[in-house]
């Protein structure tokens, strides 16, 4: 018997070669895709921490200090590297000054394994004036490797100038060539910050000097805090010898060097989440699919297996049992399987090679072909499993039984009772009843399958309407104000706190500076604010700090360190931006509030910093001395309004600030609207091929209705009338899924970047659901327009 269902098998599969083929490829494309997406979200989800790995490590950040010879003398180093930033401004070849440049002292000859060449090469040290740009300053000055870069410094008494915000260099003049472009983590994970005025503050463009420049010219100009990372050789043994050593080589009556730890966690922290995105994005975009084609598969194996149910009476009259019957259909669809298999295994290995994807494939140091060989294997066992089971399931024949009438036509029969138009209660019949034959129509299949795809659109509808209000609009992100007057590298003058607080085109101010100070025993950011201020900082919950022994925490802050509203925490300002060389002391502050503080210097990681007030700072033995004023104009601020307030103050105006984790976010939003995409065409393609189905199996139902006159017309209206039952099934239950979906997972998002909750409907979904019943009522012109040109004895005589 074994034989003869091989027999059977192979002989139906004859007569069906070109559909087992196209099956085949189907198969092939759909699990290869579906195979590659899971695969290359495993690669993505650990690509952040394999770049770290391979990162060179520091222990500490000093600033200021001495020559890096001296550093390297002190006490545990094992390494130095020169953090000096130069602040200087491009000129053109007559002198006139172009923009501010963010230059920073490099040693190129122990560069960062994670440090990426994009183009041209890391200077050999044989020429001094070689620097390396990233691709910021390339974009902004439209230079490229082998220009030259002409640049001026500020003068070495110029301090007092630039900290009001005068950026007219008057220091010596310089001529660079650069040897290559780079690519660092921090290009990575930049954020934006807008200045009405011209310097480099608001930029993100680097250019990278050697360090022995820096050493042999450090003296002829203004280097805004030189500085060195630090590594030891024994951190918890040597740093406190290493900070007192340290202190020796401060300048008599000046200002000690400040003692940072230095985290890789700052840089870390705002990566791990755009490449989560991606990661999760790339397996719900395998499951969907995968899930999908399943759907699809299991729908093109049921039209299979009628085209051979013809068959069917013969070979149980020949004595083939039901589970025979199963094993021939099993047995024709092993080819499929098998071939579909191998091609998914081709095209998994060959687009191995596109992931990570986004911003998780600029971290990636090992690019190039890469299998999961445990998804892979999971992922031929899928297909087989898939094919060959639905194909057994479809081929058992089930008894031939009739349906109750109490059962029959349920939906149909109450559409009929309400007065339903006859056109919609005969479509209701076709889509709904079951057949008393053998077999019933996909509708329930369809409108399931297109429910899933549509709750996933809907989903992935809000989340990027979210991350897009996000990033468009300041104050769901915590920006309060039009502008920040000053720069959070200098104390902000006296005189420029009482010309706002005078200034009457300003409906609101408060003072603010921002350093880093030492939370149970971790380095946090912190915004420090004056409470008696008009334009106080965001807080989401609770309240925000309002005497010297209150703090206020960001969400994430709140996760790294254990605590919530109500603890007590220890503070230090010691050895951060507010520590000025006095004493300093630790104090218990209570948790009040979770905050969200604005990024307004480029170091803080929404969500991670904390708020604090001026007397908690004071209290701390800290310099609580303002270096912005934060400020709402009156009515609706424009540019031309800032252009005046930047006309009218020395001091840089930035009018808008965005954490580089929402930068992120927003820049990689185009890979869920391709998962958008794909679910709408699955969910056309499952709807359009449940519709011909159904003509298929409703051909006697349909020849019938002709017989009794029936006209042509009105079968594609009864047509249309299905598919627009079958969209409206889809949508009913899709979107209310799809919205809780939605809701729960930017939930989730608000909740790690600690923002204000709540979903953003997008206007997409003011439309979804005529479009579904459109596209529904669409894809039934084809099988309504063969349905109708079909004879009424063609069609009797197929059943």
């Amino acid at each position: 018997m074994n034989r003869s269902v091989s027999l059977v098998a192979r002989s139906q599969a004859r007569r069906r070669r070109r559909a087992m083929v196209a099956l085949t490829v189907f198969v092939g494309i759909a699990g290869g895709i579906s195979i590659s997406l899971i695969g290359g979200s495993r690669r993505s989800a650990t690509v952040v921490d394999r770049y770290f790995a391979q990162a060179r490590h520091y222990d500490l950040g000093i600033y200021p200090a001495g020559s890096r010879r001296e550093v390297l003398a002190l006490p545990g180093v094992v390494r130095a590297d020169p953090a000096a930033y130069l602040g200087m401004t491009a000129i053109d070849p007559n002198g006139k000054v172009l923009e501010g440049v963010n230059g920073n002292a490099a040693d190129f000859s122990v560069i960062d394994p994670t440090f990426r060449i994009v183009d041209g090469s890391i200077p050999d040290g044989s020429d001094p004036s070689e620097v390396v740009v990233n691709e910021s300053f390339t974009k902004q000055f439209g230079k490229s490797v082998g220009d030259e870069v002409r640049v001026r410094m500020f003068a070495l008494d110029q301090n007092d100038e630039v900290s009001r915000g005068v950026y007219e260099p008057k220091g010596p003049e310089y001529t660079f060539r650069i040897a290559g472009v780079e690519r660092s983590a921090q290009d990575i994970s930049l954020g934006e910050q807008r200045s009405v005025g011209r310097s480099a503050y608001g930029d993100s463009n680097l250019m990278l000097v050697s360090g022995d420049f820096y050493e042999a010219h450090r003296s002829e100009f203004l280097d805004f805090g030189g500085g060195f990372t630090v590594k030891l050789r024994d951190p918890a043994r040597d740093r406190k010898r290493f900070v007192a050593a340290l202190a020796d080589l401060a300048p008599v009556n000046g200002d000690p060097p400040q003692v940072i730890p230095f985290e890789n966690a700052a840089q870390r922290s705002p990566l791990k989440t755009p490449v989560g995105l991606e990661t999760t994005a790339l397996l719900a975009l395998g499951l969907g699919l995968a899930l999908s084609s399943a759907i699809a598969i299991a729908l093109i194996t049921r039209a299979e297996q009628r085209s051979h149910d013809d068959d069917t009476p013969t070979l149980r009259a020949l004595g083939s049992t039901a589970p025979q019957l199963g094993a021939v259909a099993a047995l024709r669809a092993l080819p499929v399987a098998l071939g579909g298999a191998g091609i998914a295994v081709a095209l998994t290995l060959a687009l191995s090679a596109r992931y990570p994807i986004g911003i998780g494939r600029q971290l990636e140091l090992d690019p190039g072909l890469q299998a999961n060989v445990a998804v892979l294997l999971l992922g031929v066992v899928v297909i087989l499993a898939v094919v060959i089971g639905t194909a057994f399931l479809f081929g058992w024949p089930r008894r031939t039984r009739d349906v109750p009438p109490s059962k029959v036509g349920a939906f149909a029969n109450w559409l009929g009772r309400t007065g339903a138009p006859t056109d919609l209660t005969v479509a209701a019949h076709l889509a709904f009843d079951r057949s008393r034959t053998v077999r019933a129509v996909p509708s329930r299949a369809a409108i399931a399958g297109g429910a899933i795809l549509l709750a996933i659109l809907t989903a992935i509808g809000i989340y990027v309407a979210g991350v897009d209000r996000l990033y468009s609009v300041p104050t769901a992100r915590g920006w309060n104000w039009d502008a920040a007057i000053g720069n959070v590298n200098f104390p902000l003058s006296p005189a420029t706190a009482t010309k706002v607080a005078q200034d009457r085109r300003f409906d609101a101010h408060t003072a603010a500076s921002e350093g880093h100070v030492s939370v149970n025993g971790k380095g946090v950011e912190f915004l420090a604010f004056d409470p008696s201020g008009s334009a106080p900082p965001t807080v989401v919950a609770g309240r925000l700090p309002e005497r010297a022994n209150e703090v206020a925490l960001g969400a994430g802050a709140l996760r790294d360190l254990g605590v919530h509203l109500g603890s007590t925490v220890d503070f230090s300002v010691a050895n951060g931006e507010f520590d000025k060389g006095g004493p300093t002391r630790k104090r218990r502050m209570q948790v009040v509030g979770q905050a969200l503080a604005p990024d307004l210097g480029g170091d803080l990681d929404i969500g991670k910093a904390g708020i604090v007030t001026f007397d908690g700072v004071t209290a701390a033995g800290g310099d609580a001395s303002s270096q912005v004023e934060l400020v709402r104009v009156k009515g609706d601020a424009s540019i031309a309004d800032l252009r005046a307030v930047d006309r009218a103050y020395t001091e840089e105006i930035t009018n808008d600030a965005i954490s580089s984790r929402i930068v992120n976010l927003h820049r990689v939003r185009g890979l869920p609207l391709i998962g958008l995409v794909l679910a709408a065409l699955m969910g056309l393609f499952v709807l359009v091929y449940a519709l011909a189905i159904t003509v298929r199996a409703r051909t006697r139902d349909l020849a019938v209705l002709r017989a009794i006159g029936l006209p042509a017309r009105r079968v594609r209206r009864v047509l249309a009338w299905q598919g627009s039952l079958l969209g409206v099934g889809m949508a009913a239950i899709g979107i209310p899924a799809g919205l809780l979906l939605g809701s729960a997972v930017w939930g989730r998002v608000a909740d790690q970047l600690g923002v204000q909750p709540g979903a953003q409907l997008p206007v997409l979904l003011l439309v979804v659901a005529p479009l579904t019943i459109l596209v529904a009522i669409a894809a039934s012109v084809y099988p309504g327009r063969r349905a109708s040109r079909e004879q009424v004895t063609a069609l009797l005589r197929a059943e």
